[in-house]
């Protein structure tokens, strides 16, 4: 989602890259197991389907993700 902000520097916005999402939307009446949105991560690993990230503060927000940062967790 954050990829969705508009930058205001125009040439900046231009060559950032967007991040699309893809893969099937989560039921909200039947979820998936382990981290809700982890059938349209691009991070998602085997501990994103199997458990719930506990909810924590990076960067002074709180995230609920297994790998709340640019890269993919081992």
């Amino acid at each position: 989602m954050l990829s969705a902000i508009p930058i205001p520097d125009p040439a900046a916005e231009r060559a950032r890259e967007q991040i699309i999402l893809k893969g099937d939307l989560p039921s909200p009446t039947n979820p998936p197991t382990g981290c809700v949105f982890n059938t349209r991560c691009w991070k998602a690993k085997d501990i994103c389907r199997s458990t719930e990230p506990l909810l924590r503060i990076v960067d002074k927000t709180e995230v609920a993700c297994h790998f709340p940062t640019a890269e993919v967790g081992n």
